[in-house]
């Protein structure tokens, strides 16, 4: 990304910020990028996107002890309640496949919320990243080894580098040549 960035030659800050609040500064305010962002049916004509920086997978987790919970096939799920980030591209897949907010699941605004409220049990099923779900349980010192993989969501999807829909198309298009390069 800072590669990309530099090559541009536009001077630049990146900020890190819960999802929820990227997304909305990303929506809002013209020159501003986000990054990584599911391209959705939905989500197209909200940026301008600059290009793939990578891919992801996503899966529902539930706690080892659950033996109740069982999944053969996504709808099975909707029996549960689960725990979903707002705006976030799985909540948009789920949406798409029949599930409905305070019915199916409820939202959190930071990623950061979703272990603790899965271990209180607020949630049944959680959604997840394997390599992020590894990282968030250490930091935030819950057992990996306690969630189980239950289910894909997502098996490859990918994710870009987009910019707000207002922002300058010589900028954009820099930032595309400068991303290509990085390739």
């Amino acid at each position: 990304m800072r590669k990309t960035l530099n090559c541009s030659g536009y001077k630049n800050t990146i900020s890190i910020y819960p999802w929820n609040r990227a997304y909305q500064q990303a929506s809002e305010n013209k020159n501003t990028l986000i990054y990584s962002i599911a391209r959705l049916k939905e989500r197209e004509h909200q940026f301008k996107w600059i290009g793939i920086i990578g891919y992801t997978e996503s899966y529902l987790y539930k706690l080892k002890h659950r033996i109740d919970i069982k999944i053969e096939k996504l709808d099975d799920a909707k029996q549960y309640h689960l725990g979903l980030l707002k705006d976030d591209f799985v909540t948009q897949v789920l949406n798409n496949n029949g599930f409905i907010e305070h019915k199916n699941y409820s939202l959190y605004l930071d990623a950061k919320s979703k272990l603790p409220m899965l271990f209180d049990g607020r949630y049944e099923l959680i959604e997840g990243n394997p390599q992020v779900m590894k990282i968030q349980a250490r930091m935030q010192k819950f057992n990996f080894n306690e969630l189980v993989k239950m289910y894909p969501i997502i098996k490859k999807q990918p994710l870009y580098l987009a910019m707000n829909i207002d922002s300058d198309r010589t900028i954009v298009t820099k930032l595309q040549n400068c991303l290509q390069q990085q390739l």
